[in-house]
C-alpha cells in the first residue's frame, strides 16, 4: 500500500514511498521535497505505525527529519497508550532520540546487556509487550545488535521502526545499514 491511500488524492506518494509488501522489505522511504514537510513527515510517521509490520524502517537522507519524525511516532503512540521507547548506537544519538521522543531510551549496548567483551553479560532491558522501540540510526547500528534487536522483538512482543540514512557511514561492525 502506498501512503497515498492514507492520504486521500491529495497526498504526495512520490515523496513517500511503502516498498514492505512482506517482511523481507519493510521499508518506507522518505525524500526531499517541495511539498509540506510535515505532512510529509507525519505520513511517514503513520504510515510506520499502521503498517501491521513487526519491524518498519524509514530511510531518508541527512536534514530531511528523521529525528522530528521519531518524535511524531512516539506522540502518536502515547495518544493511542501505547508504550514506547528508543533506542540508537552510541550514547550521543541515544541522547538526541530520548529528548526527541520525550521517554525513556538506551543505547544498544544497555538495551541488549552487553559489555565490549561479551554480549549478553547483563540482563537486558525488557520492555512491555505491545510496546513500539524506535531504532535511531540505524544504518549506523551493527547487523548484530539489529538481529538480536529483532529476536527481542519477536519473543516480548514489540514492533520496531528503524529510522536511518543509508548514506552514512557504515557501522564499525558488521553494518546493518
Amino acid at each position: 500500500m502506498m501512503v497515498r491511500d492514507r492520504l486521500g488524492a491529495g497526498g504526495e506518494p512520490e515523496q513517500i514511498i511503502d516498498r514492505g509488501g512482506d517482511l523481507e522489505r519493510p521499508l518506507i522511504t522518505v525524500a526531499h521535497h517541495s511539498g509540506d514537510p510535515f505532512r510529509i513527515r507525519g505520513a511517514a510517521a503513520h504510515h510506520a505505525l499502521t503498517a501491521g509490520r513487526l519491524i518498519t524502517a524509514i530511510s531518508a537522507p541527512a536534514g530531511s527529519g528523521k529525528t522530528f519524525i521519531a518524535g511524531q511516532i512516539a506522540r502518536m503512540c502515547r495518544d493511542q497508550g501505547i508504550p514506547v521507547f528508543g533506542t540508537a548506537p552510541s550514547q550521543a544519538a541515544t541522547n538526541v532520540l530520548k529528548k526527541a521522543i520525550d521517554g525513556k531510551a538506551w543505547n544498544h549496548s544497555q538495551l541488549l546487556g552487553n559489555t565490549p567483551e561479551l554480549r549478553g553479560a547483563f540482563w537486558p532491558v525488557v520492555l512491555p509487550p505491545g510496546s513500539v522501540l524506535i531504532v535511531d540510526e540505524a544504518s549506523l547500528s551493527s547487523a548484530q545488535d539489529l538481529d538480536d534487536i529483532t529476536a527481542a522483538a519477536q519473543r516480548h512482543g514489540w514492533r520496531v521502526i528503524m529510522i536511518g540514512d543509508p548514506e552514512q557511514l557504515q557501522a564499525v561492525d558488521a553494518g546493518g545499514g
